[in-house]
């Protein structure tokens, strides 16, 4: 039996956590539906946002209100998603749904008790961690930890984005119908990887960062290593398009640094791959190589540095180097330090010459972490909930 014979008149509710109006990552729930539906998946795509229907592309995704009312707006909101999830109780064979939902859930798997389906699948993508003083954000935290406690009260079963994911959410193996990572629409970036214009080893490797410019993902400390290197007389740029707490201090960095670092507003997500066409080497955030909620996580800004043909520069954290395994487009930086991250740099100028084969490798590779690949996996997974 095939993949797509497999999963024939399959009907799907997906809770999703997304606002298709707002959110930046909604592909993980829009692009994957739309690969399921391909797969012969029946999906219901549930989200956030102004009450109605909304399409991209040939998805469908049912909008619910939340009343801007702390807490009572939220107890609203799963009211309409249990109310939406009994309309379709009679065709639906799973309901799948995240952490954010799980109370919604609840009181649903209690009216299961007298049917046989749906079947209840509790998918973790990413857990909190404080960042901040604030009492939400801790109250937030201490959901979330009760919620991977307790998960055998709200599924039936589990899904993680990774295998380290599940160990993290406290998911008993015989829970854990499968994996599947974060991906890429290869096709949308394979112009970047054809435009780009490697220059000559004579001109200057640029570096490229597309995203939140926060504190804790350490850009500061590669602008300070580009800066040596520069000095040293190897010509590097490193550009920067984004936003957030760390922008002033980078800003203010890059107006003594002599042009090697370039701080840029944020862009529409449509015009990046023709600013990567305009680099070469992809930048990620730069997390401690053990940082927890890294190691868990699967990197979408690596799987577009790949689909675009780019060689990458990271930290050594296991979620970045377990994506290039023996790639040899891959520089790292064992600590998220000046000084490591000058070593990296160092390792790209003496490979100069090779970037281009370097970048025709990294494409190559992508294909493997497409959202097409992904959608099998989690059809998979759905399918073995209902064995």
């Amino acid at each position: 039996m095939s993949k797509k014979q497999a999963a024939e008149s399959t009907k799907l509710i997906w809770i999703s956590t997304i606002n298709p109006h707002s959110t930046l990552d909604s592909a993980t729930w829009i692009t994957t539906t739309h690969e399921l539906q391909k797969l012969g998946w029946h999906v219901s795509l549930l989200a956030r946002g102004p009450q109605g229907h909304r399409h991209v592309d040939d998805v469908t995704i049912e909008c619910f209100s939340v009343p801007n009312i702390y807490l009572l707006g939220q107890l609203i909101y799963y009211v309409k998603i249990m109310l939406r999830v009994l309309r379709g109780w009679k065709d639906a064979d799973v309901v799948l749904f995240h952490q954010d939902t799980a109370l919604a859930v609840l009181p649903l798997r209690l009216i299961r008790l007298f049917s046989k389906k749906p079947r209840f699948v509790m998918d973790t993508r990413d857990f909190a961690d404080v960042v901040n003083g604030r009492l939400k954000t801790r109250i937030r935290l201490r959901f979330f930890k009760q919620i991977y406690r307790w998960n055998k009260l709200f599924a039936d079963a589990q899904t993680t984005i990774t295998e380290r994911m599940a160990t993290y959410a406290n998911v008993p193996k015989k829970d854990l119908l499968g994996t599947w990572p974060s991906g890429v629409e290869v096709e949308k970036f394979t112009a970047a990887h054809k435009n780009r214009n490697w220059k000559s080893k004579d001109h200057c490797i640029e570096l490229i960062y597309i995203g939140s410019i926060v504190t804790k993902r350490n850009h500061i400390e590669l602008c300070k290593a580009v800066k040596r290197v520069s000095d040293s007389g190897k010509s590097f740029r490193f550009t920067l398009y984004g936003s957030g707490d760390a922008r002033p201090k980078i800003e203010q960095f890059a107006n003594e640094a002599g042009g090697c670092i370039q701080v840029c507003d944020p862009v529409p997500h449509e015009q990046i791959p023709q600013i990567l066409s305009e680099h070469h080497i992809g930048v990620t955030s730069l997390p401690p190589v053990d940082d927890a909620k890294y190691m868990a996580s699967s990197p979408i800004k690596i799987f577009e540095y790949m689909a675009a043909g780019m060689p990458i520069l990271a930290t050594a954290n296991p979620c970045h180097v377990d994506v290039v395994e023996n790639g040899r487009y891959g520089f790292w930086a064992n600590e998220p330090t000046a000084d490591s991250l000058e070593k990296a740099l160092e390792q790209v100028w003496e490979n100069r010459d090779r970037l281009p084969e370097l970048g025709q490798e990294s494409f190559a590779d992508a294909d493997k972490w497409t959202w097409g690949q992904a959608a099998e996996k989690l059809s998979q997974a759905l399918l073995k909930s209902l064995a």
